[in-house]
């Protein structure tokens, strides 16, 4: 059992809980370089643990290249 469902175990005693979400600060630098160019480069990164996907990290814009990116209609909530 992972250390996130176990803290999620002792707050509400449910041993099996059905959708969890947790972000959490993460104690390094992330860069992400895609064809030899920085996108993002940050000490200040967020990463987010839910049930059923993969974790995602999250950036703060400042520390984000804005210029290179392009606006979508895509949404994610």
């Amino acid at each position: 059992m992972t250390s996130l469902f176990q803290a999620h175990q002792l707050v509400t005693g449910d041993y099996k809980p059905k959708h969890i979400a947790v972000m959490q600060p993460i104690h390094k630098r992330i860069r992400v370089v895609v064809a030899e160019e920085t996108i993002a480069d940050s000490t200040n990164v967020l990463i987010m643990h839910e049930t059923n996907h993969l974790p995602v990290y999250y950036f703060p814009f400042s520390d984000v290249r804005m210029e290179l990116m392009k606006k979508t209609e895509h949404s994610t909530h």
